[in-house]
C-alpha cells in the first residue's frame, strides 16, 4: 500500500534537508577519514569546501573543517563531523514523519470495510437448499465471508408465486446491493420491483421471457446465467422413450408461470411429433393446488410417465409421483434428490455457484449491462435408483451407462 502523495512529498523534502546528498572525494585528496564515514556535500565540486571554510558557523551542516597534509581544507577525522543542533532537529523531524508514514497503512487497514448485502429471491422448490449452499460457498471462495464483509437476505415464496412481487419489493426497501433471482418468476418479479439495484438471474430463456434484451448486452440492471430449460423438457420426452419405450407422456405445466409454461408445451409437442409419442398436457395453478386428483387423471389417461415443469419440481410432487407409481422427470437436479425418478438439465449446483462470480464483479464496480448473459456448457442426466426400485421396475443397463449421476 502506498502512502498518500502529500506524505510522500513531505518525506522527500525532510530527507533532502536532513541528509544532504553524498558526493565522492577526488582521488588526489589526502584525507584521514574513516572508510565507513560518508562525506556529505550539498555542492557538486571539491572547491566548495574552500569557499565554506571561511564561513563555518554553529549552524553549518558540519562545524569543523581543517587543513590536510596536502594543504587542502576538509575534515580530517570522523570526530570532526559533529552534527549541529539544527541537524539534530532535522533528523528528529525526519524520524517523526517516517513514523507517521509507517503508521498510515495500519490506520487504513483498521477502518471497517463495508458489508455488502445480498438479496436472494427464490420460489422454494426441491433445490432451494442446494441453491443457498452453493451461492454462499461460491462467494466464500471469492473472499466474501458471511458475518464479516457480506450478509444475505433470503426470501422464499414457499411455492406461492403470487408472493414474489411483494418479496422482491421488500428486498428493494432493504436497499440491498445486489438481488440474486432464481428462475423466471423470480427474475420477472425482481425486474418489475427495481430498475436501479443490480440483478443476477439464474433463469431459462431470458430473451424469450422478456427478462433481458440480448445475450451480449442484457440492458438495464440485469445479467446472469441462462439455463436453456425449455428445450431440455423436450429432451426428457425422448429419454423416457429410450428408458421405458413410452408411447404416451403427460406434461405438468404451471399456469402461474405462463411465459415459461407456453415455451415448454411448445417444446414437448415438437418432441412428441419427432418421436411419435402422444403428449397429454395438463395445467395446474402451482404446487399448492390439490394435485392428488391431477395424478389420478394422469393415470386414468394411461400415461407411461410425466414430465414436470421446473417451477413445480417440489418434494411433494415427487412423493405423489411415487405414490401413483408414475415415473417423473424434470430439468432440475433437486427433483431427483427429493425422490423424483429422473432429471436432465444444466448442472444446477455448478450454475448456482457460478452466479457468485457475477455478484463479485458487480460488487467490484462492474455494470450489469457490461456483463453478457452466460449459458451452461455442462448438462447432467441423473437417475434415482431407489425410486425405480420402489416403483418396481428395472432400468435397462444400456440406459444407466448414459447417466452422469446415479442415486442408490
Amino acid at each position: 500500500m502506498q502512502a498518500p502523495p502529500c506524505i510522500s512529498l513531505q518525506l522527500a523534502l525532510v530527507a533532502h534537508t536532513a541528509f544532504p546528498a553524498a558526493r565522492p572525494l577526488p582521488a588526489k585528496a589526502d584525507m584521514r577519514l574513516s572508510e565507513r564515514t560518508p562525506l556529505l556535500d550539498p555542492e557538486p565540486t571539491w572547491a566548495g569546501w574552500k569557499s565554506r571554510t571561511a564561513a563555518v558557523s554553529p549552524t553549518s551542516t558540519y562545524a569543523m573543517l581543517s587543513v590536510g597534509s596536502n594543504g587542502r581544507r576538509g575534515p580530517t577525522s570522523i570526530h570532526d563531523l559533529r552534527p549541529t543542533p539544527e541537524m539534530i532537529m532535522k533528523r528528529r523531524e525526519f524520524i517523526t514523519v517516517i513514523g507517521s508514514a509507517a503508521a498510515w497503512p495500519l490506520t487504513v487497514r483498521a477502518q471497517p470495510s463495508k458489508v455488502a448485502r445480498i438479496g436472494v429471491l427464490y420460489i422454494g422448490l426441491a433445490d432451494s437448499e442446494s441453491f443457498k449452499k452453493e451461492l454462499r460457498e461460491g462467494l466464500r471462495e471469492l473472499g466474501y465471508l458471511e458475518g464479516q464483509n457480506i450478509s444475505f437476505e433470503f426470501r422464499s415464496a414457499e411455492g406461492k408465486l403470487d408472493r414474489l412481487p411483494e418479496l422482491a419489493s421488500e428486498l428493494v426497501r432493504l436497499k440491498v446491493d445486489v438481488i440474486v433471482a432464481l428462475y423466471v418468476p423470480c427474475a420477472l418479479a425482481a425486474k418489475q420491483a427495481t430498475r436501479e439495484i443490480p440483478i443476477v438471474i439464474i433463469a431459462t430463456e431470458p430473451i424469450e421471457t422478456g427478462i433481458v434484451a440480448s445475450w451480449a448486452s442484457p440492458g438495464g440492471n440485469i445479467t446472469g446465467v441462462a439455463l436453456m430449460s425449455a428445450a431440455l423438457v423436450g429432451k426428457c420426452v425422448e429419454l423416457f422413450r429410450d428408458m421405458l419405450s413410452a408411447t404416451r407422456i403427460a406434461v405438468l405445466a404451471n399456469a402461474a408461470d405462463p411465459l415459461f409454461a407456453k415455451l415448454i408445451l411448445d417444446q414437448v409437442e415438437l418432441a412428441g411429433r419427432i418421436t411419435g409419442i402422444e403428449i397429454q398436457p395438463i395445467m395446474v395453478r402451482g404446487p399448492d393446488e390439490e394435485l392428488g386428483a391431477t395424478f389420478a387423471t394422469i393415470n386414468r389417461g394411461r400415461a407411461d410417465a410425466v414430465v414436470i415443469q421446473g417451477s413445480l419440481s417440489t418434494k411433494r410432487i415427487a412423493d405423489l409421483a411415487l405414490e401413483h407409481r408414475l415415473p417423473a422427470a424434470s430439468t432440475t437436479r433437486g427433483f431427483v434428490d427429493a425422490g423424483g425418478l429422473m432429471s436432465y438439465g444444466a448442472d444446477g449446483p455448478t450454475m448456482f455457484r457460478h452466479s457468485a462470480k457475477f455478484v463479485q464483479r458487480i460488487l467490484q464496480g462492474r455494470q450489469p449491462n457490461d456483463l453478457p448473459i452466460e449459458q451452461p456448457t455442462k448438462f447432467e442426466l441423473a437417475i434415482n435408483l431407489r425410486t425405480a426400485k420402489a416403483m418396481g421396475f428395472t432400468i435397462p443397463e444400456s440406459f444407466l451407462l448414459r447417466a452422469d449421476a446415479l442415486l442408490e
